[in-house]
């Protein structure tokens, strides 16, 4: 079974609620990692990231939370509990997905900026998607739900961008090279899917007040 854990990253504004985030987390490297970045939003984003993460492992019953990072930039859990999760981050909210087996997220906020989603088609859109979406006249909404889709899938078959995005087709009946499966939703202005290999409903669940002690 898969669920999907999302956090409103908007809670950590507060500095106090960012500096009790930040000692809660049991990874120095990720506490480091949220600190570098600049932007108030993308250090509320990562550290989010993060305590959705020791949430989630903590739901999942995971009692050995060392991580390690694949060849790709996945991270993953250090020892082999049966368990595995993926992450993204995107607007104001981060998203964890948790499995036991191989399993894929991505959220996007949605932009009101259409000539930066028209560039990003031809760099990310296999030509059935730019053919569907041009005569069915779905742009951009479902640009949003094809990238997600996209992202999902290659963060689930642990290539991520090795593979070129516009080389799969995401496109609903399309038979992709590895048997996946998504399961999409939304959040406010927010497209999320999860990619994992079983048919079964994945949960979505919204939590909160994950900078205090659970």
């Amino acid at each position: 079974m898969t669920r999907c854990w999302c956090y409103n990253v908007n809670e950590l504004s507060d500095p106090g609620h960012f500096e009790k985030g930040l000692e809660r987390l049991p990874w120095p490297e990720r506490r480091e990692k949220a600190l570098k970045y600049k932007q108030d939003m993308d250090r509320y984003r990562s550290l989010g990231a993060s305590l959705l993460l020791l949430h989630a492992l903590k739901e999942a019953g995971v009692s050995d939370l060392a991580l390690s990072v694949g060849p790709h930039g996945k991270p993953s859990l250090a020892r082999d509990q049966g368990v595995f999760f993926n992450l993204s981050h995107s607007g104001q909210y981060a998203v964890c997905a948790v499995s036991d087996d191989s399993v894929g997220v991505d959220v996007q906020v949605k932009l009101n900026r259409d000539s930066i989603l028209r560039h990003s088609l031809l760099h990310c859109c296999h030509s059935d998607e730019l053919n569907w979406m041009t005569y069915n006249g779905v742009f951009p909404h479902s640009f949003y739900e094809l990238w997600t889709r996209k992202e999902s899938y290659l963060k689930a078959i642990g290539s991520g961008f090795t593979v070129d995005p516009k080389s799969i087709c995401v496109l609903k009946d399309t038979q992709l090279p590895l048997p996946f499966h998504f399961h999409e939703t939304r959040i406010d202005d927010h497209y999320l899917c999860v990619c994992d290999r079983s048919e079964e409903r994945v949960r979505f669940e919204e939590v909160s007040g994950l900078w205090q002690e659970e």
